[in-house]
């Protein structure tokens, strides 16, 4: 689960690099042929000039249907890799809640037999994360799934508070869509984000890469009612409390209802 996450995520700014590369050298093109058009504009005569600027013209425009049908197949891939990992997702809930119920079964199966033995299992069972990453013995999954529910409470705890509308919202990710898909100019696009995001009071890196810092604001303000939820679940979690397997189903439910971002869950380490 982990690997298909690290791709998809490397595909997804593999794909906004690709997308911007693409219409800046688009523009490059354009200004580089206005250029050579102005340059001849003193040596020719009248129907010359008229021909070449009619010839430039019909350049640019094929120039412009290539670039746009390359950025639709490749934001047509990334929304593929998005159906397929919310299918992969969809799949890991329903594992994940088989697992824990047959837990269940096999905890009170314990109990009533050994109630002792039950209260032994259940004290090592319910140990803290530190308490377990001290075993030198544990399975290297286990270790490298501690560290990603630790950097996940790390990233829920830093993450501000924000308040968007409704309406605000839907022409947010509207914006994004389109400048995702180039149906918006580039510059323009980031421009209208940049100016979405000052009039939310949202603080980004203007040397950053927007397109970026756009959707992740987008993201904490959708997840924004689930918070306190999810730190009152992680914190059950650090102290024992809950199971891996219950922690890991309850963030992996909220992934799979579009709360919670797989990117977060994608250690900082890998």
């Amino acid at each position: 689960m982990m690997t298909v996450m690290q791709n998809f995520l490397s595909r997804e700014k593999k794909t906004q690099h690709i997308i911007k590369v693409s219409k800046l050298h688009l523009q490059e093109s354009v200004r580089g042929h206005a250029r050579a058009v102005d340059d001849l504009t003193e040596d020719l005569d009248e129907d010359s000039l008229s021909t070449l600027k009619s010839e430039n013209a019909k350049l640019v425009a094929s120039v412009e249907k290539t670039m746009d049908f390359a950025t639709q197949e490749i934001v047509g891939e990334r929304e593929d890799a998005e159906e397929r990992l919310k299918a992969i997702t969809k799949d890991l809930v329903n594992e994940l809640r088989s697992n824990v119920a047959h837990e269940k079964e096999d905890f009170q199966a314990m109990e009533n037999e050994d109630p002792e033995a039950y209260a032994e299992f259940q004290k090592e069972h319910h140990e803290s994360p530190e308490e377990k990453l001290k075993n030198t013995e544990l399975a290297k999954e286990e270790t490298e799934f501690m560290h990603m529910i630790q950097e996940f409470y790390a990233t829920v705890n830093a993450m501000g508070d924000f308040d968007i509308s409704p309406k605000r919202m839907k022409a947010a990710k509207q914006l994004l869509t389109n400048v995702r898909r180039g149906e918006v100019d580039y510059k323009t696009g980031l421009s209208q984000m940049k100016s979405m995001m000052d009039k939310n009071n949202v603080r980004y890196k203007k040397s950053g890469n927007i397109v970026d810092q756009f959707q992740q604001w987008l993201q904490a303000a959708k997840f924004a009612p689930e918070k306190q939820s999810m730190k009152d679940k992680l914190t059950e979690w650090q102290n024992g409390k809950l199971s891996d397997s219950e922690m890991l189903l309850y963030m992996e439910e909220k992934a799979a209802s579009g709360a919670v971002a797989l990117e977060w869950f994608v250690t900082k380490t890998n």
